[in-house]
């Protein structure tokens, strides 16, 4: 954390520059140093729209080989769907008083500041890791706008023989699942028919199954058996808590879901970070320490996400 300075503040009567800017520094040392969980899960950047538009394309299967001298052959590409992410804007602030200033209670308000700074990273937190927690339900994917884990996601295509892809099972967590549910994310297919060649490798739970998700990822013997076999189920898989996946905010506090990093399309957009600004109350002569930030999140796709309600 960075040196708060030992500045002199001026009169009672001046909210000064050199004390906002400490606060400033206080909020920020300490919103920076909060660990938001959902940035382990998410695809997280920083963005000057207000509304961010998004088109899934998709193109043929294969590309076409030509003879020697062939001409060029266009690959037509048809759009599959759009997805929309809005900006949802913080504005919180807390009261500096009279009181407050003409007492020099310095000390005090750089730990509101620091309870300030608290509050609105976990409140950003709980929304994105909310998205998951409620994928079996009012968290919705783009492609079909049925929820985000089901076993029914509309495919495309209609060339394609099969109609409808499932991304969703309410199988418990043991190494028999597991490994079932990392094939059924192998054979994932795209909106032709054609592998999407996931690789899951995180396991994400919650709270509830943290040490059961521990023993599956761990190197060594398979979990719940006497024998030596190894454990190759969760061989690869980095397991990741989340604790808002449980009670009394998760409907399924035993859910479990696959992940692959890279082509899993959980997103989260950064309109603005944390601005503080200091305002007067012209009534109570009072001020004003304000912070506002704006932010979007969601999934533009429901391919690379496979939720377990837990259940079986």
């Amino acid at each position: 954390m960075s040196a708060i300075q030992t500045t002199t503040y001026g009169t009672a009567t001046d909210f000064s520059s050199g004390l906002k800017e400490d606060l400033d520094l206080v909020f920020m040392d300490e919103f920076n140093g909060e660990e938001r969980q959902f940035e382990k899960v998410f695809h997280v950047s920083d963005t000057k729209e207000f509304i961010i538009n998004e088109s899934k394309i998709q193109g043929p299967s294969l590309g076409n080989i030509v003879s020697e001298g062939g001409s060029f052959v266009r690959l037509e590409m048809v759009h599959i769907h759009d997805k929309t992410y809005q900006m949802a804007t913080m504005k919180n602030e807390m009261k500096i008083t009279r009181e407050a200033l003409d007492y020099l209670r310095f000390q005090e308000m750089k730990d509101a500041a620091k309870e300030l700074a608290r509050t609105i990273s976990r409140t950003v937190d709980r929304y994105a890791q909310l998205f998951i927690a409620n994928g079996f339900g009012s968290s919705l994917a783009p492609n079909d706008n049925l929820s985000l884990f089901n076993t029914a996601h509309a495919l495309a295509n209609e060339q394609y023989s099969q109609t409808t892809v499932a991304n969703r099972s309410n199988l418990s967590l043991n190494a028999t699942n597991l490994a079932s549910r990392r094939v059924a994310m192998r054979q994932m297919r795209n909106d032709n028919g054609d592998p999407c060649l996931l690789k899951p490798n995180r396991l994400i739970t919650g709270p509830n199954l943290e040490f059961v998700g521990a023993k599956m990822v761990a190197p060594g013997s398979e979990p719940g058996t006497a024998n030596n076999d190894p454990n190759v189920a969760g061989r690869g898989l980095e397991h990741i808590v989340l604790d808002c996946l449980a009670d009394p905010w998760a409907p399924y506090p035993n859910m479990w879901v696959l992940q692959d990093s890279k082509a899993h399309k959980l997103k989260f957009f950064w309109g603005k970070r944390p601005v503080q600004w200091v305002d007067k109350d012209p009534n109570s002569a009072d001020y004003l320490y304000r912070i506002e930030c704006r932010f979007a999140y969601g999934c533009s796709d429901f391919r690379g996400v496979d939720g377990n309600t837990g259940e079986v």
